[in-house]
């Protein structure tokens, strides 16, 4: 298996490596490997996929004061590559895991520009929506925990006759929910987009969609049941944090009661995300070509 990992990383390395020519590149999800011997690090620019977590257990060689959260899919520690952060929420848990020499920029996100100026005339089909995020670990105490909260939030819609649906994490095939009485709450939305516009009220554990359903103007609460979730998040509009499960039917009254005024600042600012990532890639091409030519 090792020995065909390897192979493979070779073999996409050199499939790509003649098309780049060390040209600018941006990564929106991960630079893989093969992707990062492409070019060189201050000419690739990673785009932020999903929110992390710094909490601590987890050791990365060579960094002293290490996070503790395994997420070499999104950040490689030892390349000094650019980052394309969504808020200073983001650039301040990326400034404590990258390179020294990385360079952070807030540039805002071109999805969430795209939902907070979009409009929906669509009526709510869901009262109560719990966003399910897959449980990698496959940790039983874990497990149950999300177990648990899902059987609360369906003794809460039961109870108040309100509507209750569970949307699925596209990788979310081998979720816990299958195979439980839970299943039967399972809607298939075409993406998460239209599933918190057609809700009232969304729950998740923690997930990035805190983002998205801020730009929609839609109420969230976050239970963190594993203290992964920075509580700063918890000062701004949409965004709700509880202590405990036990908060919940409290929480989720208030907000379906939609009496409240919101006055925290937005999570999700105009930054004119697009043109902020054009105006970098713009200057690193720049930067490129004049190299490109005065080597010719």
């Amino acid at each position: 298996m090792c020995a065909n990992l390897v192979y493979l990383e070779l073999i996409k390395h050199a499939s790509v490596q003649d098309l780049m020519r060390g040209t600018p590149v941006i990564h929106t999800m991960k630079p893989d490997p093969y992707l990062l011997s492409s070019s060189p690090p201050e000419n690739i620019i990673v785009y932020q996929h999903g929110i992390i977590h710094v909490d601590g257990a987890y050791e990365w060689p060579g960094i002293p004061s290490s996070p503790t959260y395994p997420f070499s899919i999104t950040i490689p520690h030892f390349a000094p590559v650019r980052y394309a952060v969504w808020d200073e929420l983001s650039a301040r848990k990326y400034q404590k895991v990258v390179h020294e020499e990385a360079q952070i920029a807030v540039t805002g996100s071109p999805w969430h520009d795209h939902l907070a100026a979009s409009q929906s005339g669509d009526a709510a089909a869901v009262d109560v929506l719990f966003l399910s995020q897959p449980e990698l670990s496959g940790d039983p105490v874990r497990i149950v925990a999300l177990l648990d909260l899902v059987d609360r939030l369906v003794g809460y819609a039961t109870d108040g006759d309100l509507r209750f649906a569970i949307r699925e994490h596209p990788r979310g095939q081998s979720s816990y929910l299958r195979g439980t009485p839970h299943e039967r709450h399972i809607v298939q939305f075409s993406d998460v987009d239209e599933a918190i516009r057609r809700s009232l009220v969304v729950v998740t554990n923690t997930s990035s969609s805190m983002y998205e359903a801020a730009a929609l103007k839609t109420p969230i609460v976050l239970t963190d049941l594993f203290d992964q979730v920075n509580p700063a998040y918890a000062g701004y509009r949409f965004i709700h944090m509880i202590d405990g499960v036990d908060e919940l039917p409290g929480v989720l009254t208030e907000l379906l009661d939609r009496s409240s005024h919101d006055d925290r600042p937005s999570l999700v600012q105009n930054f004119h995300a697009v043109e902020q990532i054009a105006s970098i890639s713009s200057n690193l091409v720049g930067k490129y070509n004049s190299r490109s030519i005065g080597g010719s």
